[in-house]
This record gives C-alpha cells, structure tokens and sequence, in this order.
C-alpha cells in the first residue's frame, strides 16, 4: 500500500492503492472436520482513509471457496455453535462498584453512538465455489450441493446510501442450474431480481413430504422464469411474477408399489403471488398427465392410505403464529384456465368380485377460470376414450370451491364395452355380461345443495352371460326383462331422472337410480313383449372365423392377415354384420412365454427405478430400455423374493453362481406361467390385435367389431392357439 501519515492536529492516516493476496486459507472445525478452503482472495485498488472513516474497495476477486454448513435436530446451524458469543466475566473492581453507581461525564461522552464507518465495495466476483449443505433436523438428511458457484457484486455501501447490483450464477444439485440478477438494498431489506432455474430435482423434497403422505417422489425437474420482488422483511413482504415448469413428475404409492401421480411436463404460465395475498396464475397445460385412483375392499380410498395421521397435539397455523390482518383473509386463488393435453387414469373398484378396474386415455380439454374470490362457475371441456375407442366427453361448470353451491356437469360415454362392467352386473344383477356396449348420458345440476339429475342410458346388442352367486342380487327375471326391455334395433333406452336434497345426510344417489332401475324392469317383465331373435348366416366358402397365434404372442402372422383383409372386405359387403371376438389364451403353450416376457419386463422395470435414484435422465417408460445380461442375476434375487414371498431355499446357498440363477429362474418362470391374469390379458390383446388391424388397415367401423370376455382354451398340437370369432346383426 501507499499510506500517508499526518499528526500535526489529530491523527490522518490515508493508505491508497492498497491491494491484498491470501491463498490458500483454510479452516477446520476442533473435531477435525473441514469447514472452508479457499484457494485464493485478492483485493486490490483499496483506498482507507481513517478521517473520513471511508473504506473503498476497488476490486475483490475469490477464487474457489469450498464450504460445509449442516442445520442440525435441534434447528441450529453447525457455524452457530462453533461461533456462539460468551458471556462476558466481571472483573473485581466492577463487582466492587455498586450497581447503581453513575459513570463519570468522561465515560458516558465516550458512550455516545460514534460515527459509523462507510464501506464501499466496487466490484466483486467470485468464482468456483462450492456449498455443501445438510438437513439433518429431518428423519431423512437432507443433502445438497450448490455451485460451482459464480458471483458478481458491483456498488455496495454499508451505508446503504444506494443499491447495489447482484448477480449469481450457480448450479443446485447433480444438475440444475440457477441464476438470479438485479439489485438489493439492505436497510430496509428490499430487493428486484430476475431468478431463473433449470432442472432443479425436486426429489430433494422428499423429507419434507415423507412424515405426512406415503408417497415416493421417483423424479421431477423443476424450471422457472420469475421476477421476485422483495419489499421489506419485517413484515415479509414480497410479491414473484413470471412461469414455471415442472418436467418428468413421478410420484409412487409406497405402499403398493404403484404409480400414483405422474406428468411429462406441467407449464404454469402467467404466475403472480403476493405473499398473504393472492395467488394468480393465466394458464396452467399438463401433457401426458396422469393419476390412479382406487376404492379399497373396505370402501376406502387409495388417496386415504397415503395420508399419515399427524398427532393431535401437533400445532396448527393459527396456534404456532398468531393471526394478523393479513392472514385473516385467506388468500385468494385465480386460475385463468387449465388445459389437459393427452392425459390419462386408472380406475380400480376392489369391493366388487372379480375387481372392476378400467383406464381412460386421450384425455384434452380446457378448464376455465376459477377463482375463490369471485365464486362463479368454472367452464370445463374434457373429452377422452374409454379403452382407446368409447369416447367420453365431460361438459359444463362446476364451482370447485362449493360444488354444493352451483355445478351444472353433462357427462357422455358411448360405445363403453360392457364386458368391463362384469363386476357390477354379478354383484347387483347376478349375471355376468357376455357382450354388449353402453351409451351413458349424464346432466347433474346442483343449486344451493338441490340435485336434479337426469340419466339416460343406451344398451346395444346385450347379452347376459353365466349366472353369480350375489347376495346383492336383486330377484327378478333379468334374461327376461333384457329381451322385453330391447327394441327393435336391440337396444334398451331407459332414463332415471333423480331429485334431492344433498344437505340431508340420509339422501343417497344410487339406491334411488337402482330402485328406478328395478321398477322398470318390474314393469317390463309385466308388460306384453316383442321377440327379437333373427340371426343373419352370412361367409362364403373360405373359413374366416378362427386367427391363430403363436405361443406368448399377439402379433399377426401374414396367414393371418391375409384372412382378415378377406374378412374385411366381406363384412365392407354386409354392413348389418358385427363380428365378435374371443380373445383366448392357453397355459399350456402360452403360460411359459408369457412368464419369460414378464420376468424381462421386470428387469427393465427394476433398472429403470435404479436409474430413477440415481437421478439419471430415463426414457418416458421402462419398456425402451436394454438391460445387460450381467445385470440381470442381481435383480432376479430381489424378483424372486417379491414375487413368490419367500427367501430362496437354504439348500441354494451351496450352489454356483450360474446354477443359484437358473433355480431363481425357472421358479419365477413358474409362478408367472401359472398367472391367471396374464393369460387374460394375452387374450384381450389378441382380441385387440385383430380389432386393431381391421379398423387401421381393413378400414372397417370399429363401431362394428364387439369384444366377448376373454377365455382359457387348448393349444394345438403344434402349440398354436385358435382366436375363434363369432358373426352377429342387429
């Protein structure tokens, strides 16, 4: 440094163009463990003037700090306790004065607030650092890593005569990014930055969420372009603007191993939050969402087994702070429209025997504005499919934060296979359902909790299959209202209009639509009837009713195409057929291959879960991954123990590597190659393959091709299975 020294009236010191290098530094905690390394810290271009109390930094440039910072169980920082300030000792002669003795005038002018000094910071980077954070106050630590970190500070004043300009750069985790530019001041604390992240993995929230819901977050990548507006700290206030990505959701029920919630991509765009004020977002678009729902054999919810019952004790908002004229409003939420594109759902009834599980895919549409403070009702557009081909349109608005207040919802399924409805017809019609389709037309309107509800049903082509055993059967003479209840074109219309009040707790929509039901069928059974009966014989010379498979496969050999392009054309010619298909399987030839398709679906399964921990990108579903063979050992000890519940016999352990994997092998081949419901699905996939190629490449309406419910054959000789098909009319 330059200095000058002046101590002619009182004592002026000027140090100019001083600069400063310390490298490397580092520090440890007394256990041992490292707390900081820096590899190196300039300052240059430093003025100090002791007069005017005046620091003037230049320039600060930092080169690779690497720190530790952990917030321990009892929700203090590891810096906090190693630096914790000590109570200061009394020395004798003050514990000799008395308390209440007054200072001398000397003292107490040296008491008096002192001129602050000024420190003025120009221009300060710092480069490569390195964070390492911990949260162990969770039952799960927490750990994230946050750099290499770059930082750019120009114009700060200790005095905070005027704002100074930030600017960070850093990455958050294994991969995401963050930046964040503007200007702070810090007295009062206020401060206008652009922030923007980049795959920033949401699955290091997973602590936070675990002690309340049984849920995995298996991945999530969240992105954001935010304005964040700071205007004061004491109250906080603060308001954000801009938009938000979260790509590649997925979230898992940990109790049954199963998909629960999961998205390709949600863009909230249009954000707005005030803090304690309002939330308000233009649009929200999901792609390819995705949600599973379930009714338990008790009548319970799947939603209901995730949530962990909290203590009672445990304080609530109010009780922990108390409320303010800001948080006595609750906060206002405005969403200007939802848009669904390619969404899906599973729906599983597990009260019902055998389970009734269906899916709904190619879910779009829009859901308009909703908004708490402004309660009116909220438009909604969705259409779908039903197992690919029965659309589904949802129509109307709904009010979601008091339905009972005002909805008006039209729902539309048509051409609803009627063989996935098996469950409720044993249950309450003692009759399982061999083919038929349903037209369902809902319009529910809710005033002030008063339904009005109008039903009206559309069964085509119905026919009853074997009878079950149901104590909740109703007795009536079902084959026969059937036949009464269908017109000329084989079809039953009925509507079941219902009335209520939905404040009253004893009020119930469905005994009050089956008690319909059941009185119409009454009547229909009482009634005169017209016999509906005539089928139309119809093929040529050539056998085209049976397609064969091979073992374990669905696809179609060219034989078999071949006959359905005859098939196809021949149906082209008598429009007033419908074919029928038996989708079969046999265990026989199909159950071992099936088993080998199965266990390989398993391994992809497990290595994308693996891959999914790790963090790493996976495609958008485990069947598009390879697995290596040698890989595959590992995870067959984990397959075979989930699978057959059981540890592997003692005896194994004396065998080679090779041997212990084939044992492994051929038992899960065997419980898989037993599976009822593979062998199921095989057949509808086979009814589905023949479906598929006459309506994409026989061009015919898929309107006229039926499904039968799925049956367990006999291979032939050579091992092939026959999927027999059957001609209908209306």
């Amino acid at each position: 440094t330059h200095y000058k020294l002046n101590l002619s009236k009182e004592t002026e010191l000027l140090l100019d163009n001083a600069s400063v290098r310390v490298a490397p530094f580092a520090i440890k905690a007394p256990d041992g463990r490292p707390l900081a390394r820096l590899a190196s810290l300039e300052v240059s271009e430093t003025s100090i003037d002791l007069a005017k109390q005046l620091v003037t930094v230049g320039k600060i440039r930092s080169e690779k700090l690497e720190t530790w910072a952990a917030l321990e169980r009892d929700g203090q920082l590891d810096w906090q306790k190693l630096f914790a300030s000590q109570p200061a000792k009394a020395t004798p002669k003050e514990k000799a004065e008395p308390a209440t003795a007054a200072p001398p005038p000397e003292e107490n002018a040296a008491k008096q607030p002192s001129k602050p000094w000024q420190v003025l910071l120009k221009d300060v980077q710092a480069r490569n650092y390195m964070i390492h954070l911990a949260d162990r106050s969770q039952k799960e630590p927490v750990a994230l890593d946050v750099g290499p970190l770059n930082l750019d500070m120009q114009g700060f004043d200790s005095l905070n005569k005027s704002p100074f300009t930030l600017k960070l750069d850093t990455g958050v985790g294994r991969q995401g990014k963050l930046q964040a530019a503007g200007q702070v001041n810090l007295a009062p604390v206020t401060a206008k930055l652009d922030v923007s992240t980049r795959d920033i993995d949401l699955r290091v929230a997973q602590a936070y969420i675990s002690p309340f819901i049984r849920l995995e977050l298996r991945s999530g990548m969240l992105a954001s372009d935010l304005k964040v507006d700071l205007k004061g700290t004491e109250p906080l206030a603060f308001s954000v603007a801009g938009k938000a990505q979260v790509n590649q959701l997925h979230t898992l029920d940990t109790i049954k191993g199963r998909d629960f919630v999961k998205w390709q991509q949600v863009n909230v765009d249009g954000l707005s939050y005030v803090h304690g004020d309002a939330l308000s977002i233009d649009k929200v678009t999901l792609l390819q969402p995705y949600a599973r729902f379930i009714i338990n054999e008790d009548r319970t919810t799947s939603v209901d087994d995730l949530l962990i019952p909290q203590p009672a004790d445990a304080p609530t908002a109010s009780q922990a702070k108390p409320a303010t004229a800001s948080n006595e409003k609750p906060l206002g939420i405005r969403i200007g429209q939802i848009d669904i594109n390619d969404g899906s759902a599973n729906f599983a009834d597990l009260t019902l025997t055998p389970n009734f599980a269906t899916a709904v895919q190619q879910l779009n549409g829009q859901i308009g504005t909703i908004n708490n403070r402004k309660p009116l009702p909220a438009k909604v557009d969705v259409k779908g499919k039903v197992d690919r081909y029965a659309p589904v349109t949802i129509k109307g608005a709904l009010n979601p934060f008091d339905p009972m207040a005002s909805l008006d919802i039209a729902t539309s399924f048509k051409r609803v296979e009627l063989t996935t409805l098996t469950p409720y017809s044993g249950k309450f019609a003692g009759f399982r359902i061999r083919k038929g389709r349903l037209n369902l037309d809902l319009h529910y309107v809710i005033t002030k909790g008063q339904l009005k509800a109008e039903n009206k049903v559309v069964v085509e082509q119905l026919q009853l299959g074997e009878k079950v055993d149901s104590p909740d059967a109703v007795d009536l003479p079902i084959r026969l209202a059937v036949a009464l209840l269908k017109d000329t074109e084989g079809k039953i219309s009925i509507e079941l209009p219902v009335t209520g009040d939905l404040n009253n707790p004893q009020f119930s929509v469905m005994p009050i639509v089956w008690q319909t039901l059941r009185n119409l069928v009454l009547r229909a059974a009482q009634a005169p009837f017209k016999f509906i009966g005539g089928l139309i014989a119809g093929g040529g010379s050539e056998d085209l009713g049976n397609v064969s498979f091979a073992p374990g496969s669905s696809d179609l050999s060219s034989e078999a195409q071949s006959a359905l392009d005859k098939l196809a054309s021949a149906l082209q010619q008598r429009p007033e057929l419908r074919l029928e298909i038996e989708g079969t399987s046999a265990q026989s030839s199909d159950g071992p291959l099936l088993a080998q398709q199965r266990l390989e679906r398993e391994y992809q399964a497990t290595w994308y879960k693996i891959l999914q921990r790790r963090g790493d990108k996976v495609p958008a579903n485990a069947s598009m991954l390879v697995v290596d063979d040698s890989d595959k050992p590992a995870m067959l000890e984990g397959i075979y123990r989930t699978r057959l519940k059981q540890q592997p016999p003692a005896e194994w352990e004396k065998l080679s590597r090779e041997e212990r994997t084939t044992k492994l092998r051929e038992a899960v081949i065997k419980s898989w190659a037993e599976s009822a419901a593979l062998l199921r699905s095989l057949g509808q996939d086979r009814a589905s393959s023949i479906k598929d190629y006459l309506v994409d490449k026989g061009k015919l309406e898929d309107d006229r091709v039926y499904f039968i419910d799925t049956t367990l054959g006999q291979a032939e000789s050579d091992g092939r299975v026959i999927t027999p098909m059957h001609l209908d009319a209306e």
